[in-house]
This record gives structure tokens, sequence and C-alpha cells, in this order.
């Protein structure tokens, strides 16, 4: 089952900015990060159980 992973504004905020710091060290480099944010994402809507609550009901995820 796959769960609705919720990304909130000021975390979108973060990731758009580092997507951009990302691409100003090396063209390309937000791109890849980008990719790798949607593997991430991926796996926490499939496994949502695997991480620890830190605040019910939010849980945590660290790469």
């Amino acid at each position: 089952m796959i769960y609705e992973l919720i990304i909130k504004e000021e975390a979108n905020n973060e990731i758009i900015e580092s997507y951009s710091y990302y691409e100003s060290k090396s063209e390309g480099l937000g791109d890849k990060f980008e990719i790798q944010l949607g593997i991430y994402f991926d796996r926490i809507s499939k496994y949502p159980y695997h991480y620890q609550i830190k605040r019910n009901p939010y849980r945590e995820a660290f790469y």
C-alpha cells in the first residue's frame, strides 16, 4: 500500500533552494539531487512505518 506523502510549503521552499544551490555548484547536479529526492520520497511512501515517530502522527526520515 502506498501512502500519500505531504510536503509542507516550508520544506518545498528548502528543496527549491537546495536544487538551486546544487545547480550553482555544477550544472546538472540539481537534477541529480531531484532524482535522488524522488527515489527517497517513493521509499517513504511505500514504507512509512519504517521511520521513527518524532511528533505524533509525524515521522522523520533520514537519508
